[in-house]
């Protein structure tokens, strides 16, 4: 895996707030995938890989605070309990 879905926290700058993320640019969806905080230059965060979870919704960005709920595994299995409440009932 590589270093972008790494564990470690990262460190925002200017560039990375003001890219296009999903599909928004200037950095409109620059934000935590849990709690919604816009990242501004500074902060820290991580990208949680969750790609290989069927209906994971994708790799969600995360927030420093928001990081400090657990270890990957369970940060991984919180995001896809969000992810279900989120979906219409087929």
């Amino acid at each position: 895996m590589s270093d972008f879905f790494s564990d470690n926290l990262k460190i925002a700058d200017a560039k990375m707030c003001s890219a296009r993320w999903f599909g928004g640019a200037g950095g409109k969806y620059f934000r935590c995938g849990f709690c919604g905080y816009k990242f501004v230059p500074g902060d820290k965060y991580r990208v949680l890989y969750t790609n290989d979870m069927p209906q994971a919704g994708g790799s969600p960005i995360v927030c420093e605070a928001c990081n400090s709920q657990g270890d990957r595994e369970h940060l991984r299995l919180l995001w896809k309990q969000k992810n279900a409440t989120m979906r219409l009932p087929e």
